[in-house]
């Protein structure tokens, strides 16, 4: 799910894995309940594809591995 107040950050998490330019971490902080969890797995999930895009393809190995909990 897509929270609307969340389509800032997203779009500059895409213009910064596009540009190779991810940090080494980030520190998401938000009130409770504002879609920070999913939010951040979305990212995770995106930085593990082996297509390297912005939501993640979802197929590749590393996704489904994501997708199963294994990783």
């Amino acid at each position: 799910m897509t929270y609307p107040w969340l389509a800032y950050f997203e779009a500059e998490y895409t213009v910064r894995l596009h540009g190779g330019r991810l940090a080494l971490a980030l520190l998401l902080s938000c009130p409770s309940d504002s879609g920070k969890v999913a939010l951040a797995v979305r990212f995770l999930a995106s930085s593990l594809c082996l297509v390297y895009r912005y939501p993640a393809c979802g197929v590749c190995r590393w996704c489904q591995l994501a997708r199963t909990g294994a990783h």
